[in-house]
């Protein structure tokens, strides 16, 4: 652990070499949903606890692919079920000039790493069970989920770039967002660091 931590810094300079299936689950696992625990108000209500701590017992923050042309995921954006750590296309053959719009790399990242990681807010959901205070309960869930994603990547010796200069109201129709109930409010960058 000491180590991922020593390691562990942004990354500007990425390589063309693809990004496997393989490597894409193993990153995504830090991800995943570990167990589920019944409500104790209502049987219908399951919590599900991630890898990551979360500061409420309902997880806001799902997370979507966007492969960017060096990666084995077919060129389509991609939602990451949590549950089953399942992959399901979403939007098949998004426009790549779409793509660099929305995402706004900026000519500082070249070549550009192998996906995308967006992290989307679901407001309805965080919003019914924790009102106004759900909405930074998000916000703290995907701060903690890019962390916990950058030290996988680390572990794995992958590069990784936490990006905020996207443009949300291109991003989100790209991933059949409506901007109001869902939109995006961060970015991960992942790939191969050049020189590896």
């Amino acid at each position: 652990l000491a180590s991922i931590h020593r390691n562990r810094r942004s990354c500007r300079h990425f390589s063309a070499r693809p990004v496997s299936l393989a490597d894409i689950s193993n990153l995504l696992s830090c991800l995943k949903v570990v167990r589920q625990d019944p409500s104790r108000v209502a049987a219908e209500i399951v919590f599900a606890k991630r890898a990551y701590p979360t500061p409420g017992g309902i997880c806001s923050i799902d997370h979507y692919l966007l492969p960017l042309g060096c990666s084995d995921l077919p060129d389509a954006a991609a939602h990451y079920d949590a549950r089953t750590h399942d992959l399901a296309l979403v939007v098949p053959s998004p426009d790549p000039d779409m793509v660099r719009r929305a995402l706004a790399p900026g000519a500082e990242i070249r070549p550009l790493p192998g996906l995308a990681v967006i992290q989307v807010i679901n407001i309805r959901r965080i919003v019914t069970k924790y009102r106004q205070r759900g909405y930074r309960f998000a916000l703290i869930e995907a701060g903690l989920a890019a962390q916990a994603l950058c030290q996988m990547a680390t572990a794995f010796g992958f590069g990784a770039l936490i990006w905020g200069g996207f443009r949300e109201h291109l991003l989100d129709p790209l991933l059949e967002l409506d901007g109001v109930n869902t939109s995006s409010v961060g970015v991960i960058f992942v790939g191969h660091p050049s020189g590896s």
